[in-house]
């Protein structure tokens, strides 16, 4: 019986009470599709931003070792489940034919996958590796690195090297090829730390992680390592959905005035009902349930409507990729929007009880 008497306050024909609920139903149905799909483009374009990070920069995991020993141990342990090798890093200036700038010196071995593309078709064996722009800057035959190293009398101290300049490379990620240069493995100082990178994971990487440090290894995932610009998209996701979220502002607005409407012109048939056995309990769950159906059919047509949009967006487009809903975003509106729509609606029926009740008064008095 409740429901019943839910769905037929859905599409009341009362003061224009359907086709204002039907446009409601669009409207909230719209925005769920404008929202998901904006939301899950977006989260498409930051995951090919960020997938050359995980490739070439910083690695699905890192592990920070001081010991040559230790990374022996990782890379017999571990061989089986992902692609793991070692390599060193710090920091330096580089002088060479077009001036002096600072750089970030990787050490690498043969084991190496950091997708470099070089001109020799391997990695530095005896000399440095530039990035391609250096050729169109002033190439010369050799550079000069200065690096801080641990000293004796001091903690550290500048030490100046010449390389010969055995290779070239790139990468797909710019950013990385102005700061990198590559120096044989080898070549590392001892003092430097050892770092031992995990990719093509063939487990969970969280789980993975977890076993590491469960292990007592200092462990690294690449988002840490790139807080920053994680933190920046994060942001920008952030103001998109605060931004987006005006659109369902504009159809609670016209939910208010619906609803109103509603109790306004069922206030009789509530009256009957009242006085056939119905408490104003359960008189304000019916009333309640209105709103949450009306929200309910909208997020699911919103839905199928995201869906769809997905689908025929990289036939319209051209831009083919996996576009997916982001489903723990759409949990949070589909809870927030059925929460507020049954509130307004139970609210107002409460409202007008009280109004009506106020009347009563005044008219006994």
């Amino acid at each position: 019986m409740t429901l019943l008497l839910v769905f037929r306050y859905m599409f009341s024909r009362s003061k224009h009470h359907r086709s204002c609920v039907i446009r409601i139903m669009a409207g909230l149905a719209i925005s769920t599709m404008i929202m998901l799909s904006i939301i899950s483009l977006m989260d498409y374009m930051q995951s090919r931003g960020t997938e050359p990070l995980r490739e070439i920069k910083s690695f699905p995991l890192v592990v920070s070792v001081s010991d040559a020993q230790d990374v022996d141990i990782l890379c017999e342990e571990y061989s089986g489940i992902a692609e793991v090798f070692p390599y060193k890093e710090e920091k330096g200036l580089m002088s060479d034919a077009s001036g002096t700038r600072g750089v970030v010196i990787r050490y690498i071995d043969d084991s190496y996958d950091g997708a470099l593309m070089t001109n020799t078709g391997t990695v530095p064996q005896n000399g440095i590796y530039l990035p391609f722009r250096s050729y169109a800057r002033g190439f010369s035959d050799s550079v000069s690195i200065t690096s801080l190293v641990q000293g004796r009398a001091v903690r550290m101290i500048p030490r100046t090297r010449t390389y010969a300049v055995e290779g070239l490379y790139q990468t797909t990620l710019s950013d990385f090829d102005s700061q990198y240069v590559f120096l044989p493995l080898c070549m590392s100082d001892e003092s430097l730390e050892w770092k031992v990178a995990f990719k093509n994971v063939m487990t969970d990487e969280d789980e993975l992680a977890s076993h590491l440090e469960a292990g007592g290894w200092d462990v690294a995932m690449w988002y840490e390592s790139e807080s920053i610009y994680c933190s920046a998209l994060m942001l920008e996701k952030t103001v998109m959905s605060v931004l987006l979220s005006s659109l369902y502002v504009i159809v609670l607005v016209q939910s208010v005035q619906n609803a109103s409407m509603l109790a306004s012109g069922k206030r009789r048939e509530v009256t009957a009902l009242h006085f056939t056995g119905f408490s104003k309990g359960k008189l304000t769950l019916i009333f309640s349930l209105t709103g949450f159906f009306i929200a309910l059919l909208s997020l699911i047509a919103g839905l199928v409507l995201t869906e769809l949009f997905l689908k025929a967006f990289p036939y319209i487009t051209g831009l083919y990729g996996r576009y997916s809903i982001d489903w723990t975003y759409f949990s949070v509106i589909s809870v927030a929007m059925l929460v507020l729509s049954s509130a307004i609606y139970g609210l107002a029926f409460l409202r007008k009880l009280g109004e009506d009740t106020a009347v009563e008064v005044l008219n006994a008095v």
